[in-house]
């Protein structure tokens, strides 16, 4: 699966690379679960490691963008509460990229499909667009409304009854519909890649404009 992956890469250049590897077994909710009991502490050991080769996938996708050019964009989304930020292999992402925190009921209306009360669902994005970064940093609740918490379960209309966590994994259509056109706009004008070095210049001159 890999090497094809790198076959349609090699072949299409994609100006913007985005990455959402699963979230489940560094989640807040694994972290609690883990403090269970020993048998629960190894079984999430054990996922964990398995799950090492996408951490590496993700380091190997934005080396290939960094190689490829200024032009060429890395992207990575993870919940709030994840540890796998803080995992070595994501040290090189972590160091040359800016994060930026938007909340799921304001950048994606994103609603419990049964109750159709709000979900906050905080996200982080690392990313080497300063209009990606612009565009999501807006997106942050002011308290307007109130929340539902993501956990239970839940049956989407026409699907099948899951945990909301598995639910709220899926993006809104409004939320993509965002993110294309922050990437649209991106490619138009040819975008330089931006990261904490030059973060700090990027934020005061847009705030000085």
């Amino acid at each position: 699966g890999r090497c094809k992956l790198y076959d349609v890469l090699w072949m299409c250049r994609p100006q913007h690379i985005w990455m959402s590897p699963r979230c489940g077994p560094w989640s807040s909710w694994n972290r609690l679960n883990q403090c269970k009991s020993l048998k629960l502490e190894a079984q999430i050991q054990s996922d964990r490691k398995g799950e090492r080769v996408h951490l590496l996938l993700c380091d190997a996708m934005f080396r290939l963008q960094d190689w490829r050019g200024d032009t060429f964009h890395f992207h990575l989304e993870q919940p709030a509460g994840s540890e796998m930020l803080h995992q070595s292999e994501m040290g090189n992402i972590m160091s040359n990229t800016l994060r930026v925190s938007c909340d799921m009921c304001i950048a994606g209306a994103l609603r419990h499909p049964e109750s159709h009360a709000w979900l906050k669902k905080r996200t982080q994005i690392w990313t080497t667009s300063a209009i990606v970064w612009r565009t999501l940093e807006k997106c942050q609740c002011v308290g307007a409304h109130q929340h539902d918490q993501v956990a239970g379960s839940c049956k989407p209309p026409g699907g099948t009854r899951m945990p909301l966590t598995r639910y709220t994994e899926l993006f809104t259509a409004k939320f993509a519909k965002r993110l294309c056109k922050a990437i649209q706009c991106s490619c138009h004008i040819q975008e330089q890649v931006v990261g904490y070095r030059t973060m700090f210049a990027y934020v005061t001159s847009t705030t000085e404009g």
